[in-house]
């Protein structure tokens, strides 16, 4: 094992301690509560409860107690032990989907601190901004002990995102990171650790991601819808909390933002380049207006490498990008030239996009997979 390995997990297993064994004193109940400003879907809700697990088109066997699994794409582990899903239950309201939220969360924290999975300290961020939001859903009416426990968790695991960070996640994951340990700061304001920690690391985690003129640094739309989420849902928190708010945070937010406006096309939706997905429009217009208040479009993007030209009805979206941005983004695909051309409403030539399966994700990456001139045995960009 390499020493930085070594010090890692030593770490790690520091911060893990319990601390109903008598390390410090445990809040019967959070000082503050969130608020998710986001939407779910009663129907994955409703599966939920009867033990079946939907997600990205795919149901999966919900087994008690099972929180990972060899045989699982990785999106779909992020997404079950993120406990995003908290909002599907809510949003489904009955008395059957807040017993669900309770036994889901309580199988995870009697999980021995030990080997609880918290080696992703974006998985962990949303876990605990999750719980906190829907904490008067699922947790304020349960007994004594459920809400020491998991009040615990809430410490141990915010301390294993300060344990590690920033080099225990990267890109807009990072923004993830840092939104859990904000939220276990603004519950917990007696262990000021958690805020001075996430203080430390905002500005630079931020300004590190992005290009100046707002467009993130791997040109993938999808990661700018991401981190523009992310630090729409970090200022929430701030807000709710009545703390000042870092002023890279609102500047990089609201350039961020207006890029995001200028990546959709008429139809609301994304387009389609370096591996996004076209996202459901409604979805990232509520993104977009939890984010800024302005209706504005970047008037240029040019430092992404992307041009949009807007004439009447009709929009043309090109990658004019001159640098592949393998240094930032292992994933990026070969479309350097390619373009994207909707009238109205209507996507008429568009890009393949991009998928969680692996043998598809590689096949999407290639120059074949985008409206762009291919040439045999060439590519834009090596992709190994």
């Amino acid at each position: 094992m390499s020493l930085r390995r070594w010090t890692r997990e030593a770490r790690l297993t520091f911060a893990m301690r319990n601390p109903l064994g008598g390390f410090g004193r445990v809040p019967t109940a959070p000082a503050q509560t969130l608020r998710d400003p986001w939407p779910g879907n009663p129907a994955v809700g409703e599966r939920l409860v009867r033990n079946q697990a939907f997600f990205e088109g795919v149901a999966h066997p919900l087994h008690h107690g099972q929180w990972d699994s060899p045989n699982w794409p990785q999106p779909y582990r992020e997404w079950l032990q993120g406990f995003g899903w908290l909002r599907d239950l809510r949003e489904l309201g009955a008395e059957s989907a807040r017993v669900k939220a309770r036994s889901l969360v309580a199988t995870w924290i009697s999980i021995p601190a030990s080997e609880r999975p918290v080696s992703d300290p974006a998985i962990t961020g949303a876990r605990l901004a999750a719980w906190l939001s829907y904490y008067d859903f699922f947790a304020a009416t349960a007994d004594d002990h459920f809400r020491q426990t998991l009040m615990a968790a809430l410490i141990m695991e915010g301390r294993s995102i300060i344990a590690l960070m920033p080099e225990g996640a990267e890109g807009w994951r990072a923004l993830t990171a840092l939104k859990g340990l904000l939220s276990v700061a603004v519950a917990i304001p007696d262990q000021p650790d958690f805020l001075s920690r996430f203080l430390k690391l905002i500005d630079e985690t931020i300004n590190n991601q992005f290009l100046p003129d707002g467009s993130h640094k791997t040109r993938n739309p999808e990661n700018q819808f991401q981190a523009v989420r992310e630090m729409a849902e970090i200022t929430s928190i701030l807000q709710i909390a009545h703390l000042p708010l870092p002023s890279s945070l609102m500047s990089v937010c609201n350039r961020a933002t207006l890029v995001l406006r200028a990546m959709r096309h008429n139809d609301g939706g994304l387009m389609i380049f370096n591996g996004s997905m076209a996202r459901e429009a409604p979805w990232v217009a509520h993104i977009i207006s939890r984010a800024s208040r302005s209706n504005v479009i970047a008037a240029s993007i040019a430092d992404s490498g992307y041009m949009r030209l807007a004439s009447g009805r009709t929009l043309l979206l090109a990658d004019a990008g001159s640098v592949a941005p393998t240094g930032f983004d292992s994933t990026a695909h070969a479309g350097m030239l390619s373009f994207e051309f909707s009238s109205g409403k209507q996507r008429i030539i568009v890009n393949c996009g991009s998928s969680t399966q692996r043998g598809w994700a590689e096949a999407l990456r290639q120059a074949a997979a985008h409206s762009v001139l291919e040439f045999k045995d060439l590519s834009p960009i090596d992709i190994n």
